[in-house]
């Protein structure tokens, strides 16, 4: 039974934060970053460095984080979305910096707007 997800919520919003302030473009060393992006979409190695090096040291920490809200009981463990947490937060922060530029605001509409109400929800 999920419970009370306050908590998860400053750790989801902080490492939106942090997510899309890495991929916000603000100098040339951003739009660097932003060049090695498009670059990892057409070499499979350099994909897998990436991933390895940068990309899943972050979701490991997702990872982790959520299993403490499972472990205190504010997270079912068998809620379906656990496993996309990941992927429905970082996407559309990444993508939208990428294509339409910086959007205030858009990672604490993700975390309040979508996943809350997905990770509150339990299975009935």
């Amino acid at each position: 039974m999920a419970g009370d997800l306050t908590g998860a919520s400053g750790d989801l919003l902080a490492l939106a934060t942090i997510a899309s302030d890495a991929a916000r473009i603000r100098d040339s060393h951003d739009a660097a970053m932003t060049g090695l992006a498009r670059d990892v979409l057409l070499n499979p190695e350099l994909m897998l460095a990436l991933r390895e090096l940068m990309i899943e040291p972050q979701i490991q920490a997702m990872r982790r984080m959520l299993q403490r809200h499972v472990d205190a009981g504010r997270i079912g463990p068998d809620n379906p979305v656990l496993d996309l947490v990941d992927q429905i937060l970082l996407g559309p922060l990444l993508a939208g910096q990428l294509y339409l530029g910086h959007r205030p605001g858009l990672a604490a509409r993700i975390v309040d707007e979508v996943l809350l109400p997905l990770l509150s929800a339990t299975r009935g």
